[in-house]
């Protein structure tokens, strides 16, 4: 279950884009690391809600 999400996140090239941006600076590498992490957490967190079924707390709370 979670490697398809894998997937679908490292199909993304968001964290390549975090890696690209910090990668220049030898000080602030790890925080692209720390930012893909983050990121990771919350895409996990998003989709384990959808799997359970609470997407409509979504729905209404767009606005």
């Amino acid at each position: 279950m979670f490697s398809h999400y894998l997937k679908i996140f490292y199909k993304s090239d968001y964290y390549k884009r975090i890696i690209l941006l910090n990668g220049n600076k030898k000080t602030f590498r790890y925080i692209g690391l720390y930012l893909v992490i983050f990121w990771f957490l919350i895409f996990l967190i998003i989709n384990l809600l959808r799997i359970l079924g609470m997407d409509y707390i979504f729905k209404f709370n767009i606005w």
